[in-house]
């Protein structure tokens, strides 16, 4: 895991029992925002799922195209509501 630039040497100079206390602190942190995010964010929505017409990496051309038509149909409708 990658903390930051200057973050290796940083804790290089840490013991190791203080070494673990923090990386353990850093793993809290990304353990409790992705726990925030996967409940405050509407992952659910039927616009998140195709929203990934989006994405260069869908491998189906006409897979993304039904996609972007039904992105294009929900923001209508968000717009509208």
């Amino acid at each position: 895991m990658e903390v930051g630039g200057l973050s290796p040497e940083t804790l290089s100079k840490l013991d190791a029992g203080k070494k673990k206390s923090v990386l353990l602190d850093i793993r809290k942190f990304y353990q409790a925002v992705t726990e925030y995010l996967q409940k405050k964010l509407p992952l659910k929505s039927p616009l998140v799922k195709y929203a990934q017409c989006l994405n260069p990496e869908v491998k189906s051309l006409q897979q993304g195209a039904s996609y972007l038509k039904k992105t294009a149909g929900m923001s209508s409708y968000h717009r509208t509501n």
